[in-house]
Order: C-alpha cells, then structure tokens, then sequence
C-alpha cells in the first residue's frame, strides 16, 4: 500500500509542477487546465489550491484566487502562506498590473 500512496503523491505533485512551470511561462490557459485537474484530484492539497490561486492572480481572477488563499489556508494554515508563495504572488500581482 505505500507504493501506491507515494504514486499517488506523485501524480499530484506532476500536476501541480505543470501548474506552477505554465504559470511561469505565462501560458495561462494550460495553467488553468492543469491546475483544474490538480484541484479536482486533490482537492484537499493545500499544495493545488495554493498554485492554483497564483493562476487566478495571474489572469486577474481576485475572486478566485482569495477563495483558493483561504481554503488552503484551512487545510494547511502554514504553507499557504509561506514567504516563497508570498513572494510568487506579489511578482504575479506586480507582472499583471505594471505595464
């Protein structure tokens, strides 16, 4: 059975790398996709919601990306606001609304 845990572990953390490696490229409509598919595999990872909600940042959702900052935030208070995800979404903020 661990095997398959780790496989699993695995599996999202692909998904959640394709998010972030999309995000970063700017190519938001696969951030999007992946992150979507992330999200409905895993929803309780704070590790999706939190690279998901720099995807919503990014495409200027504030909506979204609050609801994702506080779901993470109740799944795992620590990580979703670490200062490396706090520095991403204040570069993501600042490259979407300088221009």
């Amino acid at each position: 059975m661990k095997v398959a845990a780790e496989d699993h572990k695995s599996q999202k953390s692909k998904f959640v790398a394709l998010n972030r490696i999309y995000n970063d490229r700017g190519d938001l409509k696969k951030a999007l996709a992946a992150g979507e598919i992330a999200l409905d595999l895993y929803p309780d990872s704070s590790e999706a919601n939190v690279t998901m909600r720099i995807t919503y940042i990014l495409a200027d959702d504030a909506e979204k990306a609050l609801a994702l900052f506080k779901k993470a935030n109740e799944i795992e208070p620590r990580v979703s606001g670490t200062a490396n995800d706090l520095n991403r979404n204040a570069a993501a903020w600042l490259c979407t609304n300088t221009a």
